[in-house]
């Protein structure tokens, strides 16, 4: 009885370097051609152009950010339940935090009333509570 010698996965691998790395004897395709510099450098050129067009792409417009300016004041007056609100600007923090701030004071004749609005900018919905004594510098007028 004839013993067949084991193939170990490291004979595979073995064979596949020699195949791949181009030692003579080893079989290659007829239109393989070895990667040239010049190939390498238009590829990571390409590479790095559409990550950098992707990366842009996340940014946020100036548009965008009036829409959410917009989308912040409306649900935050909505929640104090003011008819005559007064919202002050926007008070921003760390994105890790994921909300926003802003006072909404009540200009009534004679009410020095205001609530303390959070934003959740995932849920998009407006947290409010009672900030009465706070006072706020009103937004800027736009013209």
């Amino acid at each position: 009885m004839t013993r067949t010698k084991a193939r170990f996965p490291r004979d595979e691998t073995a064979e596949l370097v020699r195949r791949f790395s181009g030692e003579a004897g080893a079989p290659r395709h007829p239109k393989e051609q070895p990667l040239s510099l010049t190939r390498v450098v238009f590829a990571s050129v390409i590479t790095v152009g559409a990550l950098a067009a992707a990366a842009a792409s996340q940014a946020s417009s100036p548009g965008a950010w009036a829409e959410f300016d917009q989308r912040v004041t409306r649900s935050c007056i909505a929640a104090s339940g003011y008819r005559n609100a007064r919202p002050s600007p926007i008070i921003g923090f760390d994105d890790r935090v994921g909300k926003v701030a802003m006072l909404v004071s009540d200009r009534s004749r004679g009410s020095n009333n205001a609530k303390l609005c959070l934003y959740d900018k995932i849920k998009r919905k407006a947290y409010i509570d009672s900030a009465d004594g706070w006072v706020a510098p009103p937004q800027p007028q736009r013209r």
